[in-house]
Formats: C-alpha cells, structure tokens, sequence
C-alpha cells in the first residue's frame, strides 16, 4: 500500500515497517502536522471527551481525511480551519497507523510557518 505525494511524486514511507501491514485494515485515515515556528513546534491540547482519540493529551494539529482529499489537501485544509494558515507549504515526513486511538492511518506532514 503505497502512497506517493502528488507534488514531489515521492514515495511517503512508513515510520515503523509493521505499520505497512496494519494499513491494510485501517478504516479511516487523516492527515497530521507538525507545525514548525521560530519560537518552536506548536501543539494543541486535545479535549477532555471520552469519545475521541487521545483525549486532554497534547497532539499534532490534523484531522480526518475526506473522501474527495488527498492527504496534503485534507492537512491545507485542517492547517486553515484549526489555525487560520493558508498557503503554508506541508512536507510529507512518514506514515504510522495511531495503535494506540482508533487505528487510522495517518500521514504526518511537516508544515513551517513565519508566525
């Protein structure tokens, strides 16, 4: 199951080789950021809900992917909606499947920003 980024046509590979076979059953995926300044890496408190992945734990700003979205579409719009950016340019870094949530597959971009 690869993945390669439309706008560099590389290959976007998996942070950890078991990841690659977790993959194949994941049910949903969404698009991650790791969002660079030069103050530091800006993260998010998730919500205290019982409901959600990870909750009331510090995350990567992101979310799920939508049908109609290649992972670098659904992280410009995520990166707009959660911290009003637009045009930021997002690097694909890897893929991971979040074991520990809900099991999705996740690609992790990095996104460096001037705020």
């Amino acid at each position: 199951m690869s993945y390669h980024d439309r706008a560099t046509g590389m290959p976007v590979p998996f942070l950890d080789p078991d990841d690659e076979q977790l993959a194949q059953s994941a049910t949903s995926s969404g698009a991650m950021a790791l969002v660079i300044c030069p103050e530091g890496i800006i993260l998010h408190l998730r919500d205290d809900k019982a409901w959600i992945p990870h909750p009331n734990c510090w995350s990567l700003f992101g979310g799920a992917i939508e049908p109609d979205e290649t992972p670098r579409e659904a992280m410009a719009r995520e990166l707009q909606e959660e911290l009003g950016l637009r045009h930021i340019e997002c690097r694909p870094l890897w893929r991971v499947v979040d074991r520990g949530g809900d099991e999705r597959l996740l690609t992790i971009f990095e996104a460096r920003t001037p705020l």
